[in-house]
């Protein structure tokens, strides 16, 4: 117990440190859930929740990964989430959380990706997002709400002049591709592996 609330503590800091430098980003609107839903970004009170959706995503990914290569210890949602606020915080990055009536139902999480010395020399000079993170309760999946954060994180991240945004999904995750494919994204790079 409190292993769990040091940690608890320590991602907290991380996130006040991020959310005062992020863009301000906050969408309501009525939607057929019978709720208000609001994008908005994460704070603080937010991390047992964020901890929570990030475990629940990777039960999901696991549930559908046809090699079974994917697996879940003990504390991963908070060791993820401290990661992921790290990686946040260290290329100017944010994470949205989306909520109806005030639930959490969602979250994305993006930021401005490094040019290695490869990109110089292959491609041209762009500010590039990446969309690292995209999860919705599977309750709620269906009726927008990934939308609705893909279009946040887009808005976000061209605030800070990137014009263009990548995203990365596992080839068996159909629900995903249909959604970044409904929201105009398209295959750059197909990775390819087998065991060996």
């Amino acid at each position: 117990m409190t292993q769990a609330t040091t940690l608890d503590i320590t991602v907290s800091a991380q996130v006040v440190s991020y959310v005062n430098k992020a863009i301000h980003y906050s969408s309501s609107e009525p939607s057929s859930y019978r709720g208000i839903v609001t994008v908005r970004e994460c704070v603080p009170t937010d991390v047992p929740t964020l901890s929570t959706m990030v475990t629940d995503c990777q039960d999901c990914l696991m549930s559908m990964d046809p090699e079974h290569r994917m697996k879940r210890g003990e504390g991963f949602g908070p060791e993820y989430v401290k990661i992921m606020l790290q990686e946040i915080a260290e290329q100017s990055g944010t994470i949205l959380i989306c909520t109806i009536d005030n639930r959490p139902v969602g979250f994305a999480a993006s930021f401005i990706c490094s040019r290695s010395a490869y990109d110089e020399l292959e491609y041209k000079p762009e500010r590039m997002g990446r969309i690292s993170e995209l999860y919705v309760v599977k309750e709620f999946r269906g009726n927008g709400i990934g939308s609705k954060l893909l279009s946040a994180s887009e808005d976000i991240l061209r605030a800070q002049g990137c014009t263009r945004v990548d995203l990365g999904v596992m080839s068996w995750n159909t629900g995903a591709h249909m959604l970044y494919k409904k929201n105009g994204y398209a295959e750059q790079y197909i990775r390819m592996s087998k065991p060996l």
